[in-house]
């Protein structure tokens, strides 16, 4: 008779433990697949504010005597490789404001609350600008702001990291 509850005490102990096995298993699968998940990027009102005005920022891009070339002109400028007055392309002057204007709103160093950013221009598969500075970890905001340029869409990105 002891020898019987001694042998069944034995197969609960064992029971409880496959079920505590399987219990720790589902959980480190599940673990896993959402470490693995890229993080979605969160929408940042400051991010927008901030796409719209550079749409409207005035550059050093003269297209004509005493007009210069908003950012949006200068975007479609670009893509038709024009040049500024003073010789510069369109190109080269939409890549220096970009990395100024976005150096100055969004600094990033150790000591600041953005860690990096990443900005870009495309259309499709069609990048007209890709610059990115920093430390590209933890948490990202961002922004997609959609610019219609000669009957064609193309897309302003910033995603800033904290």
């Amino acid at each position: 008779m002891k020898f019987g509850k001694i042998k069944r005490s034995q197969e609960e102990i064992a029971g409880f433990v496959m079920i505590i096995l399987l219990v720790s298993i589902i959980f480190l699968v599940i673990l896993g697949i959402m470490i693995r998940k890229p993080k979605e990027m969160s929408k940042d009102e400051n991010v927008k504010s901030f796409l719209t005005a550079l749409l409207r920022y005035t550059t050093e891009c003269e297209a004509r005597a005493n007009e210069n070339y908003n950012f949006a002109d200068l975007i479609k400028a670009c893509l038709n490789n024009e040049n500024c007055m003073n010789n510069e392309t369109a190109c080269f002057i939409l890549n220096k404001t970009s990395y100024e204007l976005i150096g100055l709103g969004f600094k990033t160093s150790k000591e600041s609350e953005s860690k990096a950013y990443s900005f870009k221009i495309f259309n499709g598969n069609n990048s007209l600008i890709n610059l990115s500075k920093g430390n590209f970890t933890g948490n990202k905001k961002g922004e997609e702001l959609p610019v219609s340029i000669a009957r064609e869409n193309w897309y302003l990105r910033l995603e800033v990291y904290y």
